[in-house]
Formats: structure tokens, C-alpha cells, sequence
């Protein structure tokens, strides 16, 4: 289900963000919650909240994931050079951090959704890790930039 926010990743007030809603069935609802908890808010880089959202079906309450814009971890400040650098190289208990961003690509343009900014910052990721010898995913180096 594509869903309709006023946020963006960011600390914007009235940005927009198209994604989609994860329905936890009620008998899992504990085993399911604890996953995406510990998933989303491990590192703290993120601000649970429930939110008002815009789907097809109409309007609906939500638990979202908020950026905390005061987390050592949220890069939109630096940069673009310095994070893509940051991207290239960093890894977690979640692995590496170049699969997130070329993750998050890649389900928003299966979307249809077009963010020019990440997809300068997926470039620049890619251009990085090449350079260090590093795996690129050279299929998806075909995607419409």
C-alpha cells in the first residue's frame, strides 16, 4: 500500500514521503513489533511516532520512524562528498551501509518515485567504492539516474 506522509527523512515540517505500510497481523503482534522495533530504533537514529497518514484506501493512525535530526548518526548536514565517503566505508551490526542506501533506491524507484539528491549520493557511492577496490553491484549501475 503506497502511503501519503508529511515527512521526508529530514527535519522538514511539511515535506511529503511516499512508502509503504507494514500491516502486523494481531496474533503476531508482539513477535512482529519487537523485529521492527529493534530493527528501527537499535542505533537511535530514528524517532518513533504515531502519524496521520494518506493512503488509497483513505486516511489511517500509524506508527512511523521519524530521523532524529540529533543523532551523531544523521548525515544531512554534512557534505555530499563527505557522505557519500562515510556510506562507502561504513558497517554495523546491519550490515553495510552502501546496501541500505542502494536498498532505499531501488524500492523507491520500483515505486516509481524519483529523488534526484539520492541518486547523485548513490553515484557518488558507487564511484568510491570502485575506486577502493571495493564490490559495486554492477547491475545496478544501469539505473536511470
Amino acid at each position: 500500500m503506497e502511503v501519503q506522509n508529511t515527512y521526508r527523512g529530514s527535519d522538514a515540517s511539511e515535506a511529503v514521503c511516499h512508502g509503504h505500510l507494514i500491516f502486523i497481523d494481531e496474533n503476531k503482534l508482539h513477535e512482529q513489533l519487537s523485529r521492527l522495533w529493534l530493527r528501527e530504533m537499535s542505533g537511535m537514529s530514528y524517532l518513533p511516532c504515531w502519524q496521520n497518514v494518506k493512503t488509497h484506501e483513505g486516511n489511517i493512525r500509524a506508527l512511523v520512524f521519524k530521523v532524529n535530526p540529533d543523532s551523531p548518526r544523521y548525515l544531512a548536514e554534512l557534505p555530499l562528498a563527505e557522505q557519500a565517503k562515510r556510506i562507502a566505508l561504513a558497517k554495523g551490526p546491519g550490515g553495510e551501509n552502501y546496501d541500505y542506501l542502494f536498498n532505499l533506491y531501488d524500492q523507491l524507484h520500483k515505486m516509481g518515485i524519483n529523488d534526484n539528491e539520492l541518486a547523485i549520493l548513490v553515484q557518488e557511492v558507487q564511484k568510491l567504492r570502485k575506486m577502493h577496490g571495493f564490490e559495486v553491484h554492477p547491475e545496478k549501475l544501469a539505473w536511470p539516474w
